[in-house]
């Protein structure tokens, strides 16, 4: 237990102690002023200990604890008002022991929070301090101005006067900071939408950049005319991306997922992608699997300039079409083909494009396709995708069984329906990953 919350219970047991002894040794008749004084003084003392144990707790403790005891002491007051109109025994105990309670006991408790509330918006302790000194004292000596009163004791009208003055003083002087207040809030706002617009206007630029880099449709086309890209970024730009490259007749087109999304998955696709592309056009690499390689002993070697360790990469599943003839190469992901509502699954290697404590060459699979066969290659944002009405992950389970369903539609088509399907399946909830998914018909 903190050091002040012993002094406050401590201080609590005083007061209770010295308003014992004088209660004892007052006369029946009445109280003199000395005896007036040193009533007032135990009860000061009993709640003053209660507001210095309360000051203590945390904020949610504290506001928990005035709005509880303002209610109640509240209500006591009026309770003891009534009786005294009444004049019914007991009435001038309750309200004066309601009274100081609210006064002593509440309001500090009540101040503590405005200060922790206000004290951002200057850089004087001493001017917020004073501050809750006036009003604080004001509503005090206004409060003890009427329990005076009521019980017949003597300087009722100096409490009231004081009361007043302090009440007052604290109303400019807060009328005066709330204007330095909102000021504050406004010049913070106005900063605060200028950064939210330079960081908007980043990346948004930064999406740019990331579209150009993207093969436009109209070239994917010209290539994979029965095609499409269900291309769905988490953020404004994402870390999955397509490529595609054509060269000596073959056509080669890829899905990647790099590590993250949003920022920093951009940047690590910019990476990658420019890493890709140079292991066609700088190095002459033809086969899936030997680009795959050289991106992966390219990515590695840029990652390495930095002084920190990066383990950055992607996983990706990279395709070559040459006529009918597919070759194709993975690093986790796979490749599926459709044929006769059959799908064949060419599994990837398992390692990423990046730092790989067990690596090896990349494996190049070969197939012959026949007409109407389909082809997908996609990232792990659309299986791992929750949703549905227990908040699950699609899974590629059933990614398999929608495109078995939709495979008598045409490939624009198929991608409406996977896109509909997804936003149905995550319904409310967030997407939580970026999502690329290509399918080619043959």
């Amino acid at each position: 237990m903190k050091k002040k919350k012993i002094i406050g219970i401590l201080t609590s047991i005083s007061g209770v102690t010295t308003l014992i002894l004088t209660w004892i040794n007052s006369p029946a008749q009445g109280l003199s002023n000395t005896e007036v004084l040193l009533f007032a003084t135990s009860l000061i003392l009993m709640m003053g200990g209660i507001s210095i144990y309360q000051i203590q707790n945390s904020a949610r403790k504290r506001r928990k604890f005035t709005n509880i005891s303002f209610v109640s002491v509240v209500m006591v007051i009026l309770i003891g008002f009534l009786l005294k109109y009444l004049r019914l025994p007991a009435a001038g105990v309750l309200s004066v022991f309601g009274s100081f309670y609210l006064a002593f006991a509440v309001i500090p408790v009540i101040a503590k929070n405005r200060y922790e509330k206000w004290k951002k918006f200057t850089n004087s302790m001493f001017q917020i301090i004073g501050l809750m000194i006036f009003d604080s004292l004001g509503l005090v000596f206004l409060l003890l101005s009427v329990i005076f009163k009521l019980q017949h004791w003597p300087g009722a009208t100096n409490l009231l006067f004081s009361g007043i003055i302090l009440v007052i003083a604290a109303l400019l002087l807060w009328n005066k900071k709330f204007e330095k207040m909102f000021s504050f809030q406004i010049e913070a706002q106005a900063k605060l939408e200028e950064q939210h617009k330079e960081i908007t206007d980043s990346i948004n630029y930064a999406k740019r950049i990331q579209s150009a880099i993207l093969p436009p449709n109209k070239i994917v086309k010209e290539y994979l005319q029965d095609s499409f890209i269900l291309y769905k970024p988490k953020d404004v730009v994402a870390g999955d991306f397509y490529w595609m490259e054509h060269s000596d007749g073959k056509v080669f087109f890829a899905a990647a997922d790099c590590t993250g999304h949003g920022v920093p998955g951009a940047m690590v696709s910019v990476v990658c992608n420019n890493a890709l592309n140079r292991s066609v056009r700088e190095y002459g690499m033809n086969t899936p699997g030997d680009i795959l390689d050289k991106t992966k002993e390219l990515v590695i070697k840029e990652f390495e300039k930095s002084e920190d360790e990066v383990k950055d990469g992607m996983d990706i599943a990279l395709c070559c079409l040459e006529g009918n003839k597919l070759t194709y190469s993975g690093a986790h992901n796979p490749l599926w083909i459709i044929r006769d509502q059959e799908i064949i699954e060419i599994k990837a290697d398992k390692q990423p494009i990046g730092k790989f404590e067990f690596e090896k060459p990349f494996t190049t699979h070969e197939m012959d396709l026949i007409k109407g066969d389909s082809l997908y290659i996609f990232s792990d944002g659309y299986p791992d995708q929750f949703g549905g009405e227990k908040g699950k992950k699609f899974k590629t389970g059933n990614l398999k069984k929608l495109l078995l369903d939709i495979q008598n539609h045409p490939m624009e088509k198929q991608r409406e329906l996977l896109n509909d399907e997804f936003e149905r399946w995550r319904g409310s909830i967030e997407q939580i990953d970026d999502v690329c998914i290509i399918g080619v018909r043959i």
